[in-house]
């Protein structure tokens, strides 16, 4: 038990990894009720468990078990036994829009939440539902900065490129700190876009 919890852990750590690098919907909203709580609903806990396992082995779930597992996810999105399975399957899959749907069926987002479904909605490329997200978050915490680098990054596709460049310049000591190479990248791009290749260099220069 102890080595497939293990590998369940990394194959977690793996995957929110791989969405972190990503590069969207509406504000999410309740969810209808579970009939019954997770732990007494034995077909969502054989199920999650299901899943689990499979991901700690390494095998890749059946079309029909991961349609079942989403179901269920949807039944208890606030519980997270079943959110660390989700995040662990539906990046591996890439299915971006069952990411989407899980978030926003959450009664409630906590912070580490909301970069998560900021980095699904710039996954779809919906980056007006990215920014709604973000931003307030960002603007809450000026020095985190993985919400001002995804705010920075997600008003760069929107097309705002002033705007972004001043959510990357006031946590950039961070990117770089983080080695954020996409982050670092647009806001070069910033400003080549602005027709200053020369300061374009200079910042890349600096982050290699």
């Amino acid at each position: 038990q102890g080595k497939a919890a293990r590998g369940f852990a990394a194959t977690v750590a793996l995957a929110v990894f791989a969405l972190a690098s990503c590069g969207g919907g509406a504000e999410p909203g309740a969810p209808a009720p579970a009939v019954v709580p997770f732990e007494k609903d034995a077909e969502a806990v054989r199920i999650v468990r299901g899943i689990r396992e499979s991901l700690s082995s390494r095998t890749r779930p059946s079309s029909d078990e991961v349609q079942r597992f989403k179901e269920v996810a949807m039944r208890h999105a606030d519980e997270s036994f079943v959110q660390e399975a989700v995040l662990a399957l539906l990046p591996a899959l890439e299915d971006w829009d069952g990411m989407a749907t899980f978030f926003e069926a959450k009664q409630e987002l906590d912070d580490t939440d909301r970069k998560l479904v900021g980095r699904v909605y710039i996954r779809q490329a919906n980056y007006g539902a990215a920014r709604e997200v973000i931003l307030p978050l960002a603007d809450r915490n000026p020095e985190d900065v993985e919400a001002n680098a995804l705010a920075g990054r997600t008003l760069y596709y929107y097309g705002e490129n002033e705007a972004a460049a001043r959510y990357y310049d006031r946590v950039w000591e961070g990117i770089l700190a983080e080695r954020r190479i996409v982050d670092l990248s647009f806001r070069a791009m910033i400003h080549f876009d602005d027709g200053d290749p020369a300061a374009a260099r200079a910042l890349l220069e600096e982050g290699l």
